[in-house]
């Protein structure tokens, strides 16, 4: 694989706009923590999501990183109504002495039960919102909140409510939008706030401090200023030295060290195994499973760390048993351990988690959408999980569209339906992303690999694109941008010629020569949804009741292959596999009469005329022909509708099964074969997880 191709992201980019980094701080402040238990405070309302001041730049880690991509949400999904905000906690006719005495009734609990530890952070939360003093404002509920401390003044709690609210208060007047949306009045009063809440908390420090909060928040001041990691660590530190198992504490030193935030990659996951470490015991396990569920309630529409992150596969799973056994009424904890159960491939612990899973609700921030909610529900239920694939990727949460492998079969490019993300290219050795190209928005229904031509294209519709857009993986310029009247329903690229083949979603079959300076597609009137180019580009099958094959240089119609209403010798043509060097026709074809049709592999002369069987009963399932046409790949579904799928691999030669691959636990919806015959790889419908199948002695003794 040359370095052009993994280093070209870089070029393709260019001219897409690069969103600022997003806005955490705001959002974890609101996050809503639906815990067990809670003392005196119901929950606070669901989260807010703003934009906020870059961290300071970084210079790259580690070999070709990806670079940043536009953020593109999926469609939302029409049958998930907006969940109720919660509403918000209010002081009423409490004291400041009784408002103290809830407080340290929640920390001496916490000694018996530490999973109160995240009330305590919702309470904190709940008493710096102007709503709980009824307050108009910020400045209000702050003179309100000063009452408290002059009422206590050995106590850091007021201090801490009222540094927190200043926190809030410097997002109030920085906006909720991209930093450089941001007045210069702005930012003034941002940092003013900021350096306020810093003073407070500094304040309180030098208090009797009796939990972990006053670090907590230090640690979003640092992310706030972009203050040195070595300041962020000692404070952590410190935290941690008053208040070892105060979850909230782990949870924010792990967001600072997001990419976004300035962080390397693997920052995270390399903090989350240390914190395991540290802590001993089913604690540390808690805090790991934590800190994982909080990165991923802000990736979730980009669920980047948990699906190909540096996580311990094995501490993560683990991590899950435990969030259940100590949150078993908390939804969102429970369905994000069972996400980790699925991402984990460990079907064992799914099965356990799964009678404690609720219904779906899409403010716990778990699951990318309801199929992927849908489709943990019927794996985790499955009796049993097929095995022995020599690697597995997970390719998306989101619907992947298409897959191939690169030239090298260690690679392979999967494209994505919804994301900042069209196409992905997969080290199946790593399990990392080793490129990527954006999303066009809307929802992508193909993406297309050709390695020869080193060219990508992609179809989108339902967004900002209706049509596609073409990646030259060779060319440093911006990507080829085509739009069309309607969503394309079929498309293909010429591995031979610069020449792309699509169809749209009310018929019509067009060619573009992409060389031309009139870039007016050739409309051929045919009513197809299949196409298919021959290895030397000069020619292109395309079909649905009827197989046509055209001449890719004129356009014309050579000739059209037996269908049901016209058959040939008995038989007609059920799908167009290849079309080899002499212009022959690899195929597969049904006979008529009784007992029922059989289906065989048939090879029609270039001139259609002329069929020979080459396997006379193939069997009915998806089929694929190897690049070399030695192997012919079929999958053998369940006789129950959505059970298990296993592929029948075919000597083309004798005719004979070589090899049968165990599958999927569902119904396979796609299949591929690497460029060298080698390797197969598969995709179950409505799933993520492509298995990657070795086919080396098959191969091997095909050839003998």
């Amino acid at each position: 694989m040359s370095k052009r191709l993994l280093n070209i992201v870089a070029c393709v980019v260019v001219g897409l706009v690069v969103v600022t980094l997003g806005v955490i701080i705001w959002q974890q402040s609101q996050h809503p923590n639906d815990y067990s238990e809670v003392i005196d405070f119901p929950a606070p309302p669901p989260p807010k999501v703003s934009a906020t001041k870059p961290a300071a730049p970084q210079p790259p880690r580690g070999p070709n990183p990806p670079a940043p991509l536009p953020q593109v949400k999926k469609q939302p999904e029409p049958d998930e109504p907006p969940q109720p905000a919660a509403e918000p906690v209010r002081k009423g006719d409490l004291t400041w002495s009784q408002v103290e005495e809830a407080f340290e009734r929640v920390r001496r609990a916490r000694k018996e039960k530490p999973v109160l530890n995240h009330d305590l952070n919702s309470m904190y939360d709940d008493v710096a919102a102007p709503a709980y003093t009824d307050s108009a404002d910020y400045p209000a509920h702050c003179a309100a909140l000063a009452k408290w401390r002059d009422e206590f003044p050995q106590s850091p709690t007021p201090l801490i409510a009222l540094a927190k609210s200043h926190i809030d208060y410097a997002w109030q007047a920085r906006g909720g939008g991209y930093a450089f949306t941001v007045t210069d009045d702005g930012w003034q009063l941002f940092h003013t706030r900021i350096d306020e809440a810093r003073r407070l908390l500094e304040k309180a420090a030098k208090l009797d401090l009796k939990d972990g909060e006053a670090y907590r928040q230090l640690l979003i001041v640092a992310m706030a200023e972009s203050l040195p990691d070595e300041q962020v660590r000692a404070w952590f530190d410190a935290g941690r030295k008053i208040d070892p198992g105060y979850a909230a504490l782990y949870t924010q030193m792990a967001t600072s060290m997001m990419p976004r935030w300035g962080g390397a990659p693997g920052d995270v996951e390399r903090f989350a195994a240390e914190v395991a470490e540290l802590v001993p015991g089913e604690d540390g396990l808690e805090l790991f499973g934590l800190i994982a569920r909080e990165i991923h309630r802000y990736e979730c529409d980009d669920p980047t760390t948990i699906l190909w992150g540096d996580y311990d596969r094995r501490l993560l799973a683990k991590s899950a048993d435990v969030l259940v056994a100590r949150y078993p009424q908390a939804q969102s904890v429970v369905q994000f351990a069972a996400l980790c159960s699925q991402v984990c491939q460990d079907h064992e612990l799914a099965r356990r988690i799964r009678p404690l899973v609720g219904p779906l609700n899409a403010n716990d921030r778990v699951w990318i959408w309801k199929n992927s909610y849908e489709d943990f529900i019927e794996w985790a239920e499955a009796k049993e999980i097929p095995g022995g694939e020599e690697s597995s990727v997970w390719a998306a949460l989101a619907g992947c569209v298409d897959f191939s492998f690169a030239d090298d079969s260690r690679y392979l490019w999967a494209g994505h339906q919804f994301g900042r993300r069209s196409v992905t290219l997969f080290d199946l050795q790593t399990k990392k992303i080793r490129l990527e190209l954006p999303h066009p928005g809307g929802v992508v229904n193909h993406a297309l690999f050709d390695s020869a031509s080193k060219q990508i294209v992609v179809s989108a519709w339902r967004g900002p694109l209706v049509g596609w857009m073409l990646f030259d993986l060779g060319d440093s310029a911006e990507p080829l941008v085509f739009t069309t009247p309607q969503q394309v329903t079929a498309i293909a690229l010429n591995p031979r010629q610069k020449q792309l083949a699509w169809v749209e979603a009310k018929g019509g079959l067009r060619l573009l020569d992409l060389t031309a300076e009139d870039r007016t597609p050739r409309e051929l009137k045919v009513l197809v949804h299949t196409l298919k180019f021959s290895g030397d580009g000069t020619r292109l099958a395309a079909g649905a009741a009827e197989w046509f094959i055209f001449d890719t240089a004129s356009g014309e119609q050579l000739l059209t292959l037996p269908s049901i209403r016209k058959p040939q010798q008995g038989m007609w043509c059920d799908q167009v596999l290849d079309i080899d060097d002499s212009g022959r026709i690899w195929a597969t074809a049904r006979s008529l009469g009784k007992p029922p049709p059989r289906r065989a592999l048939i090879r029609w002369s270039a001139n259609g005329e002329q069929p020979e069987t080459i396997i006379a009963d193939i069997g009915e399932g998806m089929v694929k022909l190897s690049p070399d046409r030695t192997l012919l790949a079929v999958v053998r579904d369940s006789e129950v509708n959505g059970g298990p799928s296993s592929v029948d691999v075919l000597d083309v030669g004798k005719g004979q099964r070589v090899k049968q691959l165990a599958g999927h636990w569902n119904a396979i919806g796609d299949l591929r074969f690497s460029a060298d015959s080698k390797k197969l790889a598969t995709i179950a419908r409505l799933s993520d997880v492509i298995k990657v199948w070795s086919l080396d002695e098959t191969a091997a003794a095909v050839k003998e």
